[in-house]
C-alpha cells in the first residue's frame, strides 16, 4: 500500500545526528537502511533489448546545463546519463536515498551537510567519482550554468572536499529543510574532462557519464540512442536496482505531434503518453489496437498536476494593468472547449496547484488567512483585497447569455483601465488593444482559436503565431512574446523551485521559468516562508496562501488538467506489480518481456489487459 503524504510528512527535527541512508524533508523515510530496492520495481526483470521513444523538437548539443544550444530532454538526461548524490523515491514525496553518496550526515545546527561517497562509483571512462568532481560540478553550475542554478543553490555558500570521498556543503540558511534534498539532486560531472573541454559552449561531443547510460548514436533532428554502461557500478545500489533494464534506448525526434503519433501507430515508437484528447477519444481505432497488440490505459492521476495556462508577459506594457489581465482572464470559455474539443476528458483548472492539497480554490484555513492579512499589512500595494474573497475569477459559460454578460463585464474592466470601444475595437491613446499568442505546436492552435475569438468579440485584436520548437524556445528564453500557452511542473512538496517560477529575480533573468515576469514582494516573502516550513501542515497553509496571491495577479489564465493519465504502449513489456504515486508511467523503469509475442489470441489479450489494469489501480 502506498502511504499518503499526510501519513509521511509529520514534523521531525531538521538536523540528523548520525549518517543516514537518505533524507526526508518532513518525517521519516519510508524505506529502512537495509532495503533492497524500491517496491515499485520489477522482481526479476529481463535485461536487454531496445526501447523506442519519441520527443518533439530537435537538438544541437548534449549540454543541458547552459543557455546556449538546444538539448534533449533534461529530465531524461538527468535520470539516465548523469548520476546524482541522492535518488528520489517515486512513491513518497520529498524523500531521497543513497546513490553516488552512500550516506548523508547533517550538522546539529543545520549549518552544513556531509555526503560520504560510494568508493565503487566511477564515470563511464573508468575514472573514479570523487569529492573533487562533486565540488567542481556544484561550482561550475553556479558560475557558468543556467541562471536557475544560481537561484536554486543560493543558500549553499560553498562545497568543499574534506577528503577524496567526503564532500561538505555549507549553508547560509538553517531553517530551509529542503537544502539537503536540493544538494542531493546535483548532477555529477567529470572535472578531468572539463579541464580540457569548454563547459559553457554547446557541444555534441560525448563527455564521460556518471549514470547507467552513455550516448551511443547521434543524428541531430532525427534520433539519439543511449547504450547501457557495461558492468555499471550502480547496478546493485538499492535506489537503482532493477530499474535500468534496456540495453539500448532510442529516442526519435519529430517536428509535430501528428507525425509522432503515426510513428507510434506503425510500431516505430513503443510508448505514448497521450495528451491530445481528440486522438485519445477518436483515433485509437487502428488494427493494432483492435488486435490487442497495443494496450490502452487510463491511470488514476494521483500526482500534483502541472500549472498549465496562458501566461501573459507582464514585462510588456500591454499587460501592466491588473484590470486588463483580469478582463482577459474571464474570457476563456472552458465549457465550450470541454464539450467540443476535449471530449469531456479534462476539468477546469482554478489553481496554480490543481488537484492537490495546495489548491486555494477549495478554501483557506485560518493560518492561510492570517498569513495573507500579515502580508497585506507589510506589502499593501502587492496584496489585492480580492485575495480574502473566495475565488470567483473564472465564470462558467453555459449559454449565449452567459457569454454576452461575461464579454460585457470584461469590457467594463477594460474601460476602467482607460480603453474605449470604437467600431468594435478597444482603443487607448489612439492605439488599438492588440497582442499575439505564441505557440509551438499546431495541436494548441485548435483550442486557442476559441479563446482568441472571444477576445476579439470583446474588442481585442489578437493573432496567433505558430513557430518551430527551436524558434519558440529561443523566444521563451529571451522573453520575446506577448502570451504563451505553457506548463510548469509542480513538486508534490513545493519549495525552492518556486523562486524560479514566480520570484522577482527570475522575472528579470533570461532563461528562467518565470514566464509571466511576476515581480511581487509579498510573493517573494511567502516563498521564503515556504522554504522554512517546519511541518507539512504548515507547508500546506503557506502554499495555499501563495496560490491565492498568484491567482489574483491575473498573470496566467489557468486552463485545464486531466483527472486521468492516458497511456498507450505496444504489448511487449513486463509491467511492475506496484506503481509509484508520483510517477506511475515511467516506461524507462520497465523491461521487455521476451515471452510476449504480438498477434496473440483475443482471449489472451483480454486477460493481459485486465491484469495490467488491475495493477494500475491504486
Amino acid at each position: 500500500m502506498i502511504k499518503t503524504a499526510a501519513t509521511l510528512l509529520c514534523f521531525t527535527s531538521f538536523a540528523m545526528t548520525s549518517p543516514r541512508h537518505g533524507y526526508a524533508t518532513f518525517g521519516e523515510l519510508l524505506y529502512p537502511a537495509d532495503f533492497e530496492r524500491f517496491s515499485y520495481t520489477l522482481d526479476n526483470p529481463y535485461e536487454g533489448g531496445e526501447l523506442h521513444l519519441a520527443e518533439l523538437g530537435t537538438f544541437d548539443s548534449f549540454n543541458p546545463f547552459i543557455l546556449r544550444g538546444q538539448t534533449p530532454s533534461y529530465a531524461f538526461l538527468l535520470n539516465k546519463v548523469y548520476a546524482t548524490l541522492l535518488a528520489p523515491a517515486k512513491d513518497e514525496p520529498a524523500s531521497s536515498y543513497a546513490y553516488v553518496a552512500k550516506s548523508i550526515d547533517l550538522d546539529e545546527k543545520s549549518k552544513w551537510c556531509d555526503f560520504h561517497l560510494n568508493e565503487m562509483a566511477v564515470f563511464s571512462d573508468g575514472s573514479a567519482i570523487t569529492a573533487h568532481d562533486v565540488v567542481f560540478s556544484f561550482t561550475i553550475l553556479v558560475e557558468k550554468g543556467l541562471p536557475q542554478f544560481k537561484a536554486y543553490y543560493q543558500h549553499i555558500v560553498k562545497a568543499e572536499a574534506l577528503d577524496d570521498y567526503t564532500v561538505r556543503f555549507h549553508f547560509n540558511e538553517t531553517k530551509n529543510r529542503e537544502l539537503p534534498l536540493i544538494v542531493g539532486q546535483l548532477p555529477i560531472l567529470s572535472k578531468k574532462y572539463y579541464e580540457t573541454h569548454a563547459f559553457d559552449a554547446p557541444s555534441l561531443e560525448k563527455a564521460p557519464t556518471s549514470g547507467p547510460y552513455v550516448i551511443e548514436k547521434c543524428e541531430p533532428g532525427r534520433l539519439l540512442s543511449y547504450k547501457k554502461v557495461k558492468n555499471w557500478w550502480g547496478k546493485e545500489v538499492a535506489s537503482q536496482k532493477n530499474q535500468h533494464n534496456y540495453e539500448l534506448i532510442t529516442v526519435y525526434y519529430f517536428r509535430d505531434n501528428n507525425t509522432m503519433f503515426e510513428a507510434f501507430k506503425s510500431g516505430q515508437v513503443d510508448f505514448r503518453m497521450e495528451n491530445v484528447s481528440k486522438q485519445w477519444a477518436t483515433e485509437y481505432t487502428f488494427d493494432a489496437v483492435k488486435r490487442g497488440d497495443i494496450v490502452r490505459l487510463e491511470l488514476a492521476n494521483t500526482m500534483s498536476s502541472l500549472t498549465v495556462g496562458y501566461f501573459m508577459n507582464l514585462r510588456r506594457h500591454t499587460f501592466k494593468d491588473p484590470l486588463v489581465r483580469k478582463g482577459i482572464s474571464i474570457l476563456l470559455d472552458f465549457e465550450w472547449l470541454k464539450k467540443n474539443i476535449f471530449y469531456n476528458l479534462y476539468d477546469r483548472n482554478n489553481s496554480y496547484f490543481p488537484k492537490s492539497e495546495f489548491d486555494s480554490s477549495k478554501g483557506l484555513n485560518e493560518k492561510s488567512l492570517a498569513l495573507l492579512k500579515d502580508l497585506k499589512r507589510t506589502y499593501p500595494d502587492d496584496v489585492s483585497d480580492d485575495v480574502f474573497k473566495e475565488p470567483d475569477i473564472f465564470p462558467v459559460l453555459k449559454s449565449e447569455e452567459d457569454t454576452r454578460l461575461t464579454i460585457q463585464k470584461a469590457q467594463e474592466l477594460f474601460k476602467k483601465a482607460g480603453y474605449e470601444l470604437k467600431d468594435g475595437v478597444l482603443v487607448k491613446d489612439g492605439k488599438p488593444f492588440s497582442f499575439e499568442v505564441l505557440l509551438k505546436d499546431k495541436i494548441y492552435e485548435r483550442f486557442t482559436l476559441n479563446f482568441v475569438n472571444l477576445l476579439k468579440k470583446a474588442g481585442i485584436q489578437v493573432g496567433i503565431r505558430l513557430v518551430d520548437t527551436a524558434t519558440y524556445f529561443e523566444r521563451i528564453e529571451s522573453y520575446e512574446f506577448d502570451m504563451i500557452y505553457e506548463a510548469i511542473a509542480q513538486s508534490p512538496t513545493p519549495g525552492n523551485e518556486l523562486r524560479d517560477y514566480f520570484g522577482s529575480k527570475a522575472a528579470l533573468q533570461p532563461g528562467d521559468f518565470n514566464y509571466a515576469g511576476i515581480s511581487n514582494k509579498a510573493i517573494d516573502d511567502l516563498i521564503n516562508r515556504i522554504d522554512e516550513s517546519e511541518s507539512y501542515e504548515e507547508l500546506k497553509s503557506y502554499v495555499k496562501a501563495l496560490d491565492r496571491l498568484l491567482l489574483y495577479t491575473y498573470a496566467m489564465v489557468p486552463s485545464w488538467y486531466t483527472p486521468k493519465l492516458n497511456v498507450a504502449f505496444w504489448n511487449k513489456f513486463d509491467v511492475p506489480k506496484n506503481f509509484p504515486a508520483y510517477q506511475p508511467y515511467d516506461v524507462t523503469g520497465w523491461a521487455l518481456d521476451p515471452s510476449k509475442k504480438l498477434q496473440k489470441s483475443d482471449g489472451f489479450i483480454r486477460k493481459i489487459v485486465k491484469k495490467i489494469k488491475d495493477v494500475f489501480t491504486y
